[in-house]
């Protein structure tokens, strides 16, 4: 009898990964407070380990040029910002086995003034208008000159904000979309030009720099006040002399209604000119006619007398 030995082999099964990870939760989300420059973490999680990137682009994971902290499920790196911007980062991740994003993951947020702050804070403005995130309450110091001055916010709306100028105060209000060329030291010349841009959960972004060309140009002035002023004493002192007012303002309508007469009928006025002449000559003549008969009467009658 013939013993065969032999071993049946039993079949391993193995799965095999072939799905990317996938970022389940970035940091910041939402807007953060600093009056200078800040280091501010950003921070992806995933569902399994891996290695992260970010750009400030959205572009390949092979492509991108930061390589977050972090082999695990926790990623993080740290930026550098200003105040007063928004910020976008685009994450990608790759696993273990190379299994790499197609689409980014997105962080976004902005730094904005916070309430408190300084004259040392003070920034010249652009030519070319940036853009600026403020919350309430937000101050945001400026030059204009050698001079500083301050813009805060006092409130915001669905879709617009209220804000006071100072060193002289300004109030002024604006709606999205909304542009303002705004004289700071009340000398008839803009020095500072805003625009409202957008309202955000709770904050604005708004461009300032130095006086724009504005399609429907509107002009704010520190000496609107003043000037408010002086039209409510102008009005009383014409509602004092009434009959004067009346008679002045009829005799300029009366004059605006001739000039556009005239303007619209040259033909007409220069007519009507020549007339007037012709007439004045022919006045002249009658009137020394008379003068001449009546001296000749005088001479006459002076003749008589004598014989």
């Amino acid at each position: 009898t013939t013993v065969i030995n032999f071993t049946v082999p039993h079949w391993t099964s193995y799965d095999v990964d072939i799905t990317p990870p996938t970022v389940t939760s970035v940091s910041p989300s939402s807007s953060i407070a600093s009056s200078s420059k800040l280091g501010v973490v950003l921070k992806a999680v995933t569902d399994e380990d891996a290695t992260c990137k970010y750009d400030t682009t959205d572009k390949s994971y092979d492509s991108m040029n930061n390589t977050m902290s972090g082999s695990g499920l926790s990623h993080t790196s740290t930026v550098t910002l200003k105040t007063g911007y928004r910020y976008k980062y685009y994450v990608r991740c790759k696993d273990a086995v190379n299994n790499t994003m197609t689409s980014s993951k997105v962080i976004e947020f902005s730094v904005y003034v916070p309430a408190s702050g300084g004259g040392s804070l003070a920034a010249y403005l652009p030519q070319i208008p940036s853009s600026l995130w403020l919350g309430k309450n937000s101050v945001y110091y400026f030059y204009v000159g050698s001079y500083t001055h301050s813009l805060r916010i006092t409130n915001i709306t669905g879709n617009g904000v209220t804000f006071i100028i100072r060193s002289t105060p300004i109030y002024e209000t604006l709606s999205v979309g909304e542009e303002k060329n705004i004289d700071i030291d009340g000398d008839g010349t803009p020095d500072l030009y805003l625009k409202l841009v957008n309202v955000s959960t709770g904050n604005v972004e708004i461009k300032i720099g130095k006086p724009q060309n504005i399609t429907n140009t509107q002009q704010s002035s520190s000496s609107s006040s003043s000037s408010q002023s002086s039209e409510s004493s102008s009005s009383s002192s014409a509602a004092s002399s009434g009959n004067q007012q009346s008679s002045s303002s009829n005799s300029s309508a009366s004059s605006s209604s001739s000039s556009s007469s005239s303007a619209s009928s040259g033909t007409t006025t220069s007519t009507r000119s020549t007339c007037n002449v012709k007439a004045c000559v022919i006045g002249l003549i009658i009137i020394v006619a008379v003068v001449v008969v009546i001296y000749g009467a005088y001479l006459v009658i002076k003749k008589k007398k004598y014989y």
